[in-house]
């Protein structure tokens, strides 16, 4: 009866030790792959957004600065 206990208590707590390790090697995986990628990806989309904008304030202070007149 004793080993039935240990074992209902030690199958769970090993099933949460294998999980974790899992998504901690994949984790890792991730990052040292296509994650990399994907926030290079970002940064350049980010940058381009940041210059599109900044030309597009440009344009329209330059338009309202000028006379019109």
């Amino acid at each position: 009866m004793n080993y039935l206990l240990i074992l209902v208590i030690a199958i769970p707590v090993l099933f949460i030790i294998g999980t974790t390790y899992n998504a901690l090697k994949e984790q890792k995986r991730l990052e040292e792959g296509p994650l990399k990628e994907i926030l290079a990806q970002r940064e350049l989309e980010k940058k381009l957004a940041l210059k599109n904008s900044s030309n597009k304030n440009n344009k329209n202070t330059n338009t309202k600065n000028s006379p019109s007149e």
